[in-house]
């Protein structure tokens, strides 16, 4: 039973991560969230489909319950947009360590580690921001990190950097940039925050089974289409 009680938690939860500015605050459907919907068996044919939305809709709905196929359908070293790479960042997304490790096995142990970049930036969780920061560390002043096109390059730190100043609430510097005073502006932030977790999810916190789906779905950013204040008014 939802509880008048239960919505303000939300509601407060939700205000405290910044997002009842945003049209579209709950999950594609707040109804996924409770009823015939979150059973495994219904979400885990979503995951089937290969589709890479649903499959990262169903893991906000589902958390740990569907991880077993979730990691039955990732593959590592997958491109960022395929039914594999969605099924191992809803794991890294989760707190899964395999799929953590895979990740950050495809960052620092491939010179063409961009795919890999995307899909740190899509788990978007404290653990991706470890991983990222520590390539950061490791390969400041290393030039072969480049990948040179012929006519063109790419430096991976660049976009590591890039996904830094997205996800982070309050990075060191704002616009990405891999100049050596903006990169040992990085460095000496993390001396200071390294042991701070720097994105906390909600979630966890959560016990109600429904409000902890919502808010993971806000965490999550899945598509929505009402606001949360828009569906708290409703509800009330």
């Amino acid at each position: 039973m939802k509880t008048k009680v239960g919505e303000d938690v939300l509601f407060k939860n939700c205000l405290a991560i910044g997002c009842l500015s945003v049209i579209g605050c709950i999950g594609a459907f707040a109804q996924d969230c409770s009823g015939k919907s979150t059973e495994v068996s219904v979400l885990v044919q979503k995951i089937r489909t290969g589709d890479p939305g649903e499959i990262l809709r169903a893991a906000a709905i589902g958390g740990n319950a569907i991880a077993p196929t979730l990691r039955a359908q990732a593959r590592e070293g997958r491109p960022a947009g395929t039914s594999e790479a969605a099924a191992q960042i809803a794991l890294a997304k989760l707190g899964d360590e395999g799929a953590l490790q895979q990740l950050a096995r495809e960052l620092n142990q491939n010179k063409r580690n961009l795919e890999a970049i995307k899909k740190l930036g899509k788990v978007a969780n404290a653990q991706a921001v470890v991983v990222l920061m520590e390539y950061l560390v490791n390969n400041r002043f290393n030039e072969n990190r480049i990948l040179n096109y012929g006519d063109s390059n790419e430096d991976p730190l660049y976009d590591v950097v890039s996904v830094l100043t997205r996800v982070l609430p309050s990075p060191p510097v704002l616009k990405p940039s891999v100049a050596q005073s903006d990169l040992n502006l990085w460095i000496e932030w993390w001396k200071k925050n390294k042991k701070i977790p720097q994105i906390k999810p909600i979630s966890p916190e959560v016990s109600d089974a429904y409000l902890k789906c919502l808010v993971r779905e806000v965490e999550w950013g899945s598509r929505t289409r009402f606001s949360l204040s828009q569906q708290r008014a409703g509800r009330q």
